[in-house]
């Protein structure tokens, strides 16, 4: 009967170590399984992330060039506003006071009633 016993403690020794490993390797699969939850968790966080990143750069980029073409515009008006002086200024060149001279020495000047009215204003 001490046969039996000695045999079935030794049986009980080999198995003991086989069940703990088994529930070992158990153990780590779900450890493993979760690091790999975690992951796919993490890796789809950072791709929302730079989703999210790269929409923010695009609509930064549409209002700077938004921007860019709204001072594009003011600069063209501005110009066209000078331009329109400018052409202003040399259409009442052409209107300008006129001086002569005649032979007995008197001296005549004419002015238009534009000039004069708007060289008033400008002088005051």
């Amino acid at each position: 009967m001490s046969r039996h016993i000695v045999l079935l403690v030794a049986a009980l020794a080999l198995t003991a170590p086989a069940v703990a490993r088994a529930q070992s390797t158990v153990t780590e699969s779900a450890e493993q399984e979760r690091e790999r939850q975690q992951e796919a968790r993490d890796r789809e966080r950072e791709r929302l992330q730079e989703a999210r990143d790269r929409e923010r750069e695009r609509q930064q980029e549409l209002r700077e060039r938004e921007r860019e073409r709204a001072e594009e515009r003011a600069e063209r008006e501005r110009e066209k506003v000078e331009e329109r002086r400018e052409r202003e200024r040399e259409a009442a060149g052409a209107l300008d006071t006129t001086v002569t001279f005649d032979a007995r020495g008197s001296v005549s000047i004419a002015c238009p009633a534009a000039i004069q009215a708007s060289s008033l204003q400008s002088a005051r």
